[in-house]
């Protein structure tokens, strides 16, 4: 009973018990009731107005509940020592609540946007062809070749039948006395100088070498264009052009016959003798005996085998064939813009922070953490268990189901009551 009038009394003053931490201030109704705090044993009844009179100035120490959810130990405050943006308004007795992030709100707008931009589609109108004769080749003229066959003919020909020979003969030697004249002194020969004699030569020497050179197609001269047979449709391209060597003719004088000596004859000097001398020596002489020939007949060639050409005409046919009456035609159409009209997501309302209210102590129970774990697994949310403990990997799935439905959160391990209610769960 004593419980209940300090309650109520509590509830007229509005004071509440302020948690300040690092990320905001949680803030508990003098009803008795604490943020849940799992299985620590709760302060007795009396206890609260001593800790109300004591005011002590520290901060609440944080510890985790038996069923892991974040518990502050919490002490009376008066109304001046709360939060700046003051304390939650419209508060019951029984209701925990922390100051919590608020997401912020979009709205879907339309947007006329550019699909596809203006152009221009080219059509083109076929040509018009009629039907016409035309006479067509089939077969080139050509040439084929012909053999001719040699011609023979009968001769008598004169063949021999014994070569010619000859026979030798001795002819006796004749004598005869002659004056002779012999020689008293023999011819010598004496020599004397012969000076060099020159000679123009004229010759042709090389001033430059030949060599080679990149030129454009446009710059090459007509021999140089011949030379690198350039196709006129190539463009202009670059080739390389070899430069002929160029010459110059020197004239010199060289020597036509080097400086030399010459022998001069010295006659030799004789006297007349006389004395019987051979006038015809022996020898034998050669008699012709002349060849034996007969005459016979043999088949000989007249004229060679040989090839001739003959002319074969060029074969031709009539065919219809598809001639142009009118040309193609292209016609440019012009294409509209095309456009899309597209929702975009507009800020309606920036992220806040304000009081949001949380489960308790007194209505976290067991079974209400296991439904809260097995809404969340319905949803998508993985808990990971499901037997009313609440660890990293539940508050993880807690936080990923707040995100996704745009509800208030803290990164602290606390379940506000929006998220509770969005999961189905009455607590």
């Amino acid at each position: 009973m004593m419980r209940v009038t300090m309650s109520a009394i509590a509830g007229a003053l509005l004071s509440a018990l302020l948690v300040a931490g690092c990320t905001g201030t949680r803030v508990e109704t003098v009803s008795g009731s604490k943020p849940f705090a799992g299985d620590q044993p709760s302060t007795p009844p009396s206890s609260a107005p001593a800790a109300a009179a004591a005011a002590p100035a520290a901060a609440p120490a944080a510890s985790d509940t038996g069923y892991g959810l974040r518990a502050a130990k919490v002490d009376y405050l008066s109304p001046a020592a709360g939060s700046p943006m003051g304390l939650p308004q419209n508060a019951k007795p029984g209701e925990c609540y922390v100051n919590a992030v608020v997401p912020a709100q979009y709205e879907a707008v339309k947007e006329r946007v550019l699909k596809k931009a203006a152009a221009t589609r080219i059509e083109v109108a076929p040509a018009q062809l009629q039907d016409a004769e035309e006479r067509v080749l089939v077969k080139p003229a050509s040439k084929r070749l012909e053999a001719v066959p040699a011609t023979f003919e009968e001769v008598e020909e004169r063949v021999l039948v014994k070569p010619a020979s000859k026979r030798l003969e001795v002819v006796p030697a004749t004598l005869e006395e002659v004056e002779e004249r012999v020689l008293v002194s023999p011819a010598t020969q004496r020599i004397e100088p012969v000076a060099a004699t020159f000679k123009t030569e004229t010759e042709r020497v090389v001033v430059r070498p030949a060599y080679t050179v990149w030129k454009r197609s446009s710059e090459l001269t007509a021999a140089e264009r011949a030379q690198q047979k350039i196709d006129p449709s190539a463009g202009d391209i670059l080739c390389l052009v070899e430069v002929p060597a160029e010459y110059s003719t020197v004239t010199r004088q060289v020597i036509d016959q080097a400086a030399t000596t010459r022998g001069v004859e010295v006659p030799a000097e004789y006297a007349t003798v006389k004395k019987t001398v051979v006038k015809t020596p022996e020898a034998a002489r050669e008699v012709e005996i002349p060849a034996e020939y007969a005459t016979v007949k043999k088949t000989v060639m007249k004229t060679p085998p040989t090839t001739r050409e003959i002319e074969v005409p060029a074969e031709y046919k009539v065919v219809t064939v598809k001639k142009v009456v009118t040309p193609a035609k292209e016609t440019q159409v012009e294409i509209p813009a095309e456009y899309d009209e597209v929702t975009r997501q507009v800020l309606k309302a920036p992220a806040t922070s304000q009081w949001v209210e949380i489960l308790c102590d007194t209505n976290a129970t067991p079974q209400t953490l296991v439904s809260i774990q097995q809404a969340l697994k319905r949803e998508g949310f993985d808990p990971g268990r499901e037997d009313g403990r609440v660890d990293d990997r539940t508050m993880s799935a807690v936080q990923s189901f707040q995100r996704a439905r745009n509800l208030p959160f803290d990164s602290e391990r606390y379940i506000n009551m929006a998220t509770v209610k969005a999961l189905g769960v009455t607590p």
